[in-house]
C-alpha cells in the first residue's frame, strides 16, 4: 500500500514540496525557509515527479499535507494520532504529512519548537537519534539563532554532539518525542522510506478537581485491605520485594542488637501489593534504650541498601520507643502490620493507652518535621526537595486521619487515598486542594501543580494541618461527650 508504484497509481497529481540535498552532502536534505548557500526548496512537485526522482535516487525528498487527498488521508490514520487527540485530548498543531525518501537519506539535527511530534513509519526503516533539550547538550549542538535561515537545526556534526538516545523504526512503529528534543533521523531502506508524522499540542495539565476524580483517573489507587489481607509468611510475598525487606530487617537487628524489641513490616509489602517506583519498604522497630546515634548508622546502611534495590521509592525505618508507646498505638501496628523478630509477640510494658490530651504536646513531633521539610524545600537539590514534599503531605495525610478516627478499624489505614476519603468532610470548601495534595503524596508535587509547585504545597500543608487539628479537636469533644454520658 505504500510503495512508490502504489502511491503513483492512486495519488500522482497530490503535490507538495520537495527538499534539496545540501550541496556539502548528497545525503543530508535541509529544509531552509528561504535559499540559502545553494540551499533551496522545490515548490508544486507531485507525488508522481517525486517518486520518480526517489526511485533514481535523485536529490529529492518530499513532504506532503495529506489533507489535500482525502482517500491518502482515510489510508494514514493511525492509532496513535487517534489516542492523542481522543484519549489526550491533544489537538493537531501541524497538519498530518506524508515524507517520502530514497535509502540513505538524512533529515540534519534539528528540533522542533513546539508540540508533541509523532513519526509512524509505514515503508522501510528509519534511525532516530534523540538529545533532550538540557543545556549541555544545547551548548554542543551550536543551535542558529533565531534570525537565520536555519534557525532550529544544530551547526554541530554527530561526532561533536553527546551521545544520544537511540530508535530504529521499522513499518508499524511509531516514535512519540517532546518539544524542542533534538533529532536527526537517517532513512535506512531497504530502498524508498515511507513516514506519516503529526505534531500536538498537549492542553495544559490540570489536576482532578475532586477525590473522586483523581481515583477515576488513574492517577492514585484506593487500597482495599479486605481484598488484600496481610500475609504473615514472608514466603508469600513477591520475591524481589520479600529480598529488600529481609535486607532491611537484617540491617535493624544489625545496627540495635539488645535494643531491638520488636521488628515489623507494614503497607503494600506484607499484602503481596507492591508496585515498582510506587511502593516503598516500611519497617518500624521497637526499641528501648536505643542511642540517638545508631539512627545515623542505620540511615546510611539503608542508602547503601536502596542502590541495590532502586525499584523501591524508599526504604524507611522508623524508631518506636516502647517506654512511651501507647496501648492504641501497638494495637494499631499491629493489626496492620507483620512481625519479622521475633517470630512471637513480645510481652510489652506500655504506658496509658490515651494520647497525650494537650494538641501541642500531641503534635510537637508533626511541627519539628515540618519545620525540617521546609528548610529542605527552600535550600536543597530538586530531586530531594520534591522527595522531601511528598513525604511531608504523606505523613500529614495519615495524621490528620488518624485524628478523624472514631476506632482504630476506622483510622488505622496506612493507604493514601483512603486516609484522604476518610477526611473529606473536614475539608469540604478545601477539596480541590485535598485532591491535589493526595496526588502530590503519591505523584509528587510536580505532578499535581507543576514546577512552580512550591506555593501550593505550602497552601496544601497549611490545610491538611487545619484538618488534623479540627479533627483532634472533633475527637477529644466526642471523647468528653462520652465520658459524660457514662456517668
Amino acid at each position: 500500500a505504500w510503495s512508490l508504484e502504489t502511491l503513483v497509481r492512486d495519488h500522482s497529481d497530490m503535490r507538495g514540496l520537495a527538499r534539496l540535498s545540501s550541496p556539502q552532502n548528497a545525503d543530508e536534505y535541509v529544509f531552509t525557509e528561504v535559499p540559502t548557500n545553494g540551499v533551496d526548496v522545490l515548490n508544486d512537485i507531485t507525488m508522481a515527479e517525486a517518486c520518480a526522482r526517489v526511485a533514481l535516487e535523485n536529490d529529492t525528498y518530499l513532504q506532503a499535507v495529506i489533507e489535500k487527498d482525502q482517500s491518502l488521508a482515510a489510508k494514514a490514520s493511525c492509532d496513535v494520532f487517534d489516542r492523542l487527540k481522543q484519549t489526550l485530548r491533544c489537538e493537531t498543531s501541524q497538519r498530518i504529512r506524508i515524507w517520502v525518501s530514497r535509502q540513505g537519506s538524512v533529515t540534519p539535527t534539528h528540533f522542533d519548537a513546539s508540540g508533541v511530534s509523532v513519526l509512524h513509519q509505514r515503508r522501510g526503516s528509519k534511525l532516530v537519534l534523540l538529545w533532550p533539550p538540557t543545556p549541555d547538550v544545547m551548548a554542543k549542538a551550536r543551535i542558529f539563532p533565531n534570525r537565520h535561515p536555519r534557525r532550529r537545526r544544530a551547526a554541530a556534526q554527530l561526532h561533536e554532539m553527546p551521545p544520544p538516545l537511540v530508535a530504529q523504526l521499522n513499518p508499524g512503529d511509531a516514535l512519540i518525542w517532546p518539544a524542542r528534543w533534538l533529532h536527526h533521523v537517517t532513512s535506512v531502506g531497504p530502498g524508498a522510506c515511507v513516514s506519516i508524522t503529526g505534531r500536538f499540542s498537549v492542553p495544559r495539565w490540570r489536576a482532578p478537581a475532586t477525590l473522586d476524580e483523581v481515583l477515576k483517573s488513574g492517577l492514585v489507587r484506593q487500597f482495599d485491605e479486605h481484598k488484600h489481607p496481610l500475609r504473615s509468611n514472608p514466603k508469600d510475598w513477591q520475591s524481589k520485594w520479600r529480598k529488600v525487606a529481609l535486607s532491611a530487617a537484617a540491617v535493624g537487628r544489625q545496627v540495635l542488637g539488645k535494643c531491638l524489641v520488636a521488628l515489623y513490616i507494614r503497607g503494600s509489602v506484607p499484602r503481596g501489593t507492591a508496585s515498582d517506583g510506587i511502593s516503598d519498604v516500611d519497617v518500624v522497630c521497637l526499641v528501648q534504650g536505643m542511642k540517638h546515634e545508631i539512627v545515623a548508622e542505620a540511615n546510611e546502611l539503608l542508602r547503601d541498601l536502596a542502590r541495590d534495590f532502586s525499584f523501591a521509592s524508599k526504604i524507611e525505618m522508623k524508631f518506636w520507643d516502647v517506654e512511651s508507646l501507647t496501648h492504641e498505638q501497638l494495637s494499631v501496628l499491629q493489626s496492620r502490620s507483620v512481625q519479622l523478630w521475633p517470630e512471637t509477640a513480645g510481652d510489652f510494658s506500655l504506658q496509658a493507652s490515651e494520647p497525650p490530651k494537650d494538641l501541642r504536646q500531641r503534635f510537637a513531633q508533626l511541627d519539628k518535621d515540618m519545620a525540617s521539610v521546609s528548610s529542605v524545600v527552600e535550600s536543597e537539590p530538586r530531586a530531594i526537595r520534591e522527595k522531601a514534599a511528598k513525604w511531608m503531605l504523606r505523613r500529614l495525610l495519615r495524621a490528620a486521619a488518624r485524628e478523624a478516627s472514631a476506632t482504630i478499624e476506622d483510622g488505622g489505614t496506612r493507604d493514601l487515598a483512603s486516609c484522604a476519603l476518610y477526611v473529606r468532610h473536614l475539608a469540604s470548601s478545601d477539596e480541590r486542594l485535598l485532591a491535589a495534595a493526595l496526588v502530590a503524596s503519591v505523584r509528587g508535587p510536580r505532578a499535581a501543580w507543576g514546577d512552580a509547585w512550591r506555593s501550593d504545597w505550602r497552601d496544601a500543608v497549611c490545610m491538611l494541618q487545619s484538618v488534623t487539628a479540627k479533627a483532634a479537636s472533633l475527637r477529644a469533644r466526642t471523647k468528653e461527650i462520652g465520658d459524660l454520658s457514662a456517668l
